[in-house]
């Protein structure tokens, strides 16, 4: 990843602290193409409190299914709708949502 991204991440740059996250879960961060969750989901979760709402939505569907940190049902639900109620991602992440509910067996 690029050093500069990292840099404005660590400044508290929102977009960079979603891209750092990314790069890490996505393996891209590294030349082997290592998944690191354990690095990725605090950046994605800096990005998720700022209110960028792919952040959000990747917060909520890796604690939503458990994918490399530990499983919160509760709040990974919280984490989407808070996607859904944001500009940018609405639809799929409302969608998204709509959809984990339904499968809810309290729903």
């Amino acid at each position: 990843m690029c050093s500069w991204w990292m840099l404005a991440a660590k400044q508290g740059h929102a977009r960079a602290q979603y891209a750092a996250g990314e790069a890490y879960i996505s393996g891209s961060a590294y030349r082997n193409g290592h998944r690191d969750f354990k690095s990725g989901f605090p950046w994605l979760l800096r990005a998720a409190q700022s209110h960028v709402p792919e952040a959000e939505m990747q917060v909520g569907d890796l604690m939503l299914h458990g994918g490399g940190v530990i499983q919160d049902e509760e709040s990974g639900v919280e984490w989407l709708q808070r996607a859904s109620a944001l500009p940018g991602l609405p639809t799929a992440a409302a969608l998204r949502c709509q959809g984990e509910a339904a499968a809810s067996p309290t729903a």
